[in-house]
């Protein structure tokens, strides 16, 4: 007799089949981020940024041509798939359920949301574990004939609890082992990474989980802390997500070790971030020193992360100015919309739609740890979680670092147990996905594609947040749950002279008056000794230096920018200005755009053949249009589907008190986006809004990453 289980599987397959001729959610991506790699084991061997299927052991994509089903692209050795699932096999149904709803994995507001595959297998992985001993059922289609796939799972995880991460063995085991993870990850200079984000998310879950075990593991990286900041405004990049994230960090040790030596630490922190703070209250990737000169100008989340530090040093016994304070409020206000949710920077206050929730919850927490503040920011903490109660759907949904959005939205929701509750509740599928068969936790691709953390490492940093996540259950932080304290005021005086900084490597001096460069006056053209850093991906640059935009640009060099500008001069280059924003006007005073100028530049890459003979190729080739853009002008624009080779000469700028060239300090050589401080740059203002990233890297004939190339620029002439 044929069951009906066996019955119900069979017209689940049927129906698959005639739902995989229907093209429906043409908003999912064709390619990207599939073709992205990373060299981190030992998900490199995957060969792209593939969806983790939970503790499986398997990878998988959506097609736009059929969005109801989970394509397996990757089975990892000596998992539950091993034997079971095969290369090419395609996921309908699990449990019993048929996929029935199109994946909406997209780009842009208007495709928000999970719901699909990757949504119904995340719930039946948890049913597997929970309720089925393990048993996974899978509806799959095998070279075009329907077959059961059954796998068994490990039991030793079960489900969440209602009340996860509270009163849940899952949760508990989950956090021990990636406690271990993390231990084991830690360099011995007390780093996990270069990037702050992943240093301090790693330390605060050591820190949170109050095992005195982990104590030294957590100091080791509160003194890498303390020594990578001092009290000197520096103009690196990225610099205000450094001393915000790291603020936080050394603040929460102080709190919870009161070890004397971190005090004039988080001074200098105090210091630094004062000095930063922009006039409209905000702070951007760099300090202010400039109107035009901070990147994407003053920002939410950096100003958010950098209010949370102030307001952990505040509690920490420090003094800190209070109109800086309420500038910051006020600048996160004006972004603020009357539902709650915070936009990219100020002025978003009217606009009532709304998109990832990382910055909303950073508000939230920014909100409740400021000592001060009274009713007003009782209410914008209460309105910032109560959106995010409302709106779950977008946790794992943002661009630019989604896994920081992750964090802040999950303990800026805690601020109200009852949002957090529903934020949890309507994601646990996500966390049942993301889960890998040894314990820790993936990186999964998202709307914002960002692919800076999946090649840094796909596990580090989401297992790391994952992780303090879950810590909420513990509340020994500031930041997760622990009762807020207000230490007794301490005077700490600082000695400028006495300044603590990283010592700097020294290295050689390399002959000539331009190192790295080679000037051609007849031909009046420029030679700059390059790298390829990227081989595929979103791009914003073409060209940068070292430790600035490696993950969005084309070549990194060693030269300085401000020789490369020189060495232009002398070829008889005139530079112009980078696009500004000027104000005009008597009586009403308002802003406008200017363009950037200057005298036209061709940009080249001279790279080997196939014969191994190096060739001149325009940078052209190796940018194509983007398949993510949302800007519906560039997509009707048959003009600009081709990237052209021209640039202009902008000049970047002087800080003329410091005598430091911006370029220098920005990284930004040759850039596709406009960012107001760069070398070349095209010859209009160009969006660096993540929903409309124009351009790509064609990797068609690109050599792969860590080749050495020369990039050349060649002084066009003038049109007679």
């Amino acid at each position: 007799m044929i069951s009906l289980r066996t019955i119900s599987h069979y017209w689940i397959l049927i129906l698959a089949l005639c739902l995989s001729f229907v093209g429906e959610a043409q908003a999912i991506r064709k390619y990207h981020p599939w073709n992205l790699k990373t060299r981190s084991q030992p998900d490199a061997q995957a060969g792209g940024w593939f969806i983790n299927l939970g503790i499986t052991g398997a990878r998988a994509k959506i097609r736009i041509e059929d969005p109801k089903s989970l394509l397996i692209t990757y089975v990892f050795k000596d998992t539950p798939a091993q034997g079971h699932l095969q290369v090419g096999d395609k996921i309908v149904g699990a449990n019993g359920k048929a996929f029935e709803v199109a994946h909406q994995f997209g780009f842009g507001v208007s495709v928000f949301g999970y719901e699909g595959p990757m949504k119904a297998l995340g719930h039946a992985l948890e049913e597997s574990q929970g309720t089925l001993d393990g048993k996974l059922a899978l509806d799959v289609i095998r070279k075009g004939k329907p077959i059961q796939v059954n796998l068994q799972l490990p039991i030793q995880y079960g489900s969440f609890s209602p009340s996860f991460p509270f009163a849940c063995k899952k949760s508990d085991l989950i956090l021990s082992e990636l406690q271990s993870y993390l231990l084991n990850k830690q360099r011995a200079d007390g780093l996990w990474h270069e990037k702050p984000h992943i240093n301090v998310f790693a330390a605060l879950t050591l820190l949170a989980s109050g095992d005195p075990k982990h104590l030294p593991a957590a100091r080791q990286a509160a003194k890498a802390f303390a020594q990578l900041t001092q009290q000197k405004v520096s103009y690196e990049s990225l610099a205000c997500w450094k001393y915000g994230l790291y603020g936080i960090y050394l603040a929460e040790y102080y709190l919870l070790t009161q070890e004397s030596w971190v005090l004039p630490e988080l001074e200098e922190i105090h210091r630094w971030l004062s000095r930063a703070q922009m006039a409209n209250g905000g702070w951007a990737h760099q300090p202010a020193y400039s109107k035009n000169l901070s990147g994407f100008g003053a920002i939410n989340i950096i100003t958010l992360q950098a209010k949370m530090a102030l307001a952990l040093i505040q509690r920490s016994g420090l003094k800190v100015e209070e109109s800086k304070l309420r500038k910051a409020h006020d600048f996160v206000e004006r972004g603020t919309n009357a539902l709650g949710y915070v936009w990219y920077k100020d002025g978003g206050k009217s606009n009532l739609s709304y998109a990832d929730l990382g910055r909303t919850g950073a508000s939230a927490l920014a909100h409740h740890l400021q000592p001060n503040g009274g009713e007003i920011y009782r209410r914008t903490v209460y309105k910032n979680a109560r959106f995010i109660g409302r709106n779950p759907k977008t946790f794992p949904d943002t661009h630019g670092s989604p896994l920081l959005g992750m964090a802040w939205t999950a303990l800026g929701a805690w601020t109200q147990p009852a949002m957090f509750r529903k934020l949890m509740d309507e994601n646990r599928w996500y966390f049942a996905l993301a889960q890998c068969p040894e314990g820790t936790f993936y990186y999964q691709p998202n709307r914002g594609g960002n692919p800076q953390d999946y090649i840094t490492d796909p596990r580090l940093c989401a297992s790391a947040v994952t992780a303090l996540i879950l810590s909420v259950k513990n509340k020994n932080l500031q930041l997760t749950g622990a009762k807020l304290v207000n230490l007794p005021f301490t005077q700490v005086k600082l000695i400028e002279s006495k300044i603590i900084t990283k010592p700097e490597k020294k290295t050689p001096k390399r002959k000539g008056l331009f190192p790295g460069l080679k000037m051609n006056f007849e031909q009046r053209s420029l030679d700059i000794e390059s790298q390829i850093c990227l081989d595929q991906g979103l791009l914003e640059l073409v060209a940068c230096t070292k430790d600035s935009k490696e993950h969005e640009s084309i070549v990194v060099i060693d030269a300085k920018p401000k020789h490369i500008h020189t060495a232009l001069l002398l070829l008889g280059a005139k530079p112009g200005n980078p696009a500004l924003r000027k104000q005009v006007g008597e009586t009403e005073k308002r802003w406008v755009d200017i363009p950037p100028r200057g005298d036209p530049i061709e940009v080249f890459l001279v790279i080997k053949n196939s014969k191994k003979e190096w060739v001149e190729r325009p940078i052209s080739e190796f940018i194509q249009p983007s398949d993510e853009s949302t800007d519906e002008k560039f997509e009707k624009n048959s003009k600009k589907k081709k990237f052209e080779h021209s640039f202009v000469f902008s000049g970047s700028h002087y800080l003329s008190k410091e005598e430091k060239y911006i370029c220098d300090l920005s990284g930004h050589v040759i850039s596709i986006s406009t960012f107001g401080d760069e070398l070349l740059c095209l010859p209009e203002i160009q969006s660096r809004d993540a929903g409309l990233l124009q351009w790509k890297i064609n990797s068609s004939y690109l050599p792969p990453k860590g080749t050495k190339v020369t990039l050349r620029l060649k002084i066009k002439k003038p049109s007679k």
